[in-house]
């Protein structure tokens, strides 16, 4: 019996692009956070605490066009819609529910085989991951924000209305920065444990641990408030809108706090995925 020459065919297929690897691996990371009913129940009551009540009350008060101070500095009646504490509470457990499983879970699983043994490095990695994390914390601190002023500025009774942009553009900002500021801690953790729990638990406490910290020693010295996470954050805003840090507060020390919140995380997460990588 003769043999059948085996024939090929050339495969006439694409590649997949190099942003749609990026897109699918952020889309993963959004489709798997808000699948989870702990993540999801968390954002909806964010939602009303934080930006559905808040919103009402500034759009109920009369208003000519949107301020700055509705937002942040003193605020109406003492009170401010994103320097106010219970903004950055739920931001510290959202940031650490968002990351917990992001890099533990394929430690867990071991599916660096699967993402490096496709065209995909450290970086494209991190990207994706990082990319995915900052849509869902950017649906809770950038999107809401802007309803909210787009509600705001669709009610006013004046007609300064390239003023209340102004106020509308920074406020993308602003929510633009609480979205990414504690990503890099979050990831970092969950790069060092397998355990979900380890890196959620630990995120949101430390975080919460260095707001009290930075609360308690600040009577001796204001620049123990940088120690504090949620008074980084509120300094930030109000950096973004102009009003500067207070007084008390050396810029230098702000921008070194604000540099080892963010940077040494991203360099440990880098350093820990690339080992992983070269076990690959």
């Amino acid at each position: 019996m003769p043999l059948m020459p085996i024939e090929y065919k050339d495969w006439s297929g694409m590649r997949t692009k190099y942003l749609n690897r990026l897109a699918s691996m952020a889309y993963r990371v959004l489709e798997s956070s808000f699948s989870s009913k702990g993540i999801l129940s968390l954002f909806i009551v964010g939602i009303v605490l934080v930006h559905a009540f808040p919103g009402v009350v500034l759009v109920m008060t009369p208003h000519s066009k949107l301020t700055k101070w509705m937002l942040v500095g003193e605020g109406l009646f003492g009170w401010t819609y994103l320097t106010s504490g219970l903004f950055s509470i739920f931001i510290f457990l959202l940031t650490a529910g968002v990351t917990s499983n992001l890099i533990s879970q394929d430690l867990r699983n071991r599916s660096f085989v699967v993402y490096f043994s496709r065209p995909i490095g450290v970086t494209e990695y991190l990207i994706g991951k990082f990319g995915g994390a900052f849509l869902v914390m950017g649906a809770f601190c950038l999107l809401p924000t802007i309803v909210v002023c787009v509600m705001i500025i669709a009610t006013q009774t004046g007609n300064m209305y390239l003023e209340s942009m102004r106020i509308l553009l920074l406020t993308g900002v602003a929510g633009t920065f609480a979205s990414m500021v504690f990503l890099p801690f979050g990831v970092m953790l969950s790069s060092l444990t397998k355990r979900k729990a380890y890196a959620g638990i630990g995120s949101f406490m430390t975080l919460f641990s260095l707001t009290m910290i930075g609360e308690f020693f600040s009577g001796f010295s204001p620049h123990w408030k940088l120690v504090n996470p949620m008074n980084i954050l509120h300094y930030s805003f109000e950096v973004i809108y102009g009003l500067g840090l207070p007084l008390d507060i050396d810029a230098r020390l702000y921008v070194l706090s604000l540099f080892l919140l963010t940077v040494p995380p991203v360099i440990v997460t880098g350093w820990r995925v690339k080992s992983e990588e070269e076990r690959v």
